[in-house]
């Protein structure tokens, strides 16, 4: 989950620097849970392209179901960042002097591997889809 934290900081920075009046946290959530949420549909759809179980139909009539879903697989996400300020205790460069994320170079490529992995993914799954 730290990774989750320092994805979640570095989005509050990139906001945080650009419009500096402003609170960035719900900002911050939103991307990465959005980001997360991406990830888990490109696993599922995956895992339903190779087991050839239908995990999830796009074309039904749940639509609505799979949104509710999506909302309450957020919670989590928000009591792990947002809830009592947590955000702003792990909101700072210090809090990650002893860890993998010590290199800004390391941190900004899981960063991106972790914002591009649900498109590749996603894309991996529509063109197996196809076949």
């Amino acid at each position: 989950m730290l990774f989750l934290k320092y994805f979640f900081f570095r989005i509050y920075m990139f906001y945080n620097a650009r419009w500096p009046d402003k609170d960035p946290d719900t900002y911050a959530f939103s991307l990465t849970a959005l980001f997360t949420l991406l990830l888990i549909l490109g696993i599922i759809l995956n895992l339903n392209n190779i087991l050839n179980i239908p995990i999830i139909n796009i074309n039904s009539k749940y639509k609505l179901l799979y949104l509710l879903g999506g909302i309450v697989a957020c919670l989590p996400i928000y009591n792990y960042l947002i809830t009592n300020d947590r955000y702003k205790s792990f909101c700072n460069i210090n809090y990650y002097k002893n860890t993998i994320f010590q290199s800004t170079g390391f941190g900004t490529f899981f960063c991106w591997g972790y914002a591009m992995l649900p498109v590749i993914l996603i894309i991996i799954s529509a063109i197996m889809q196809k076949r």
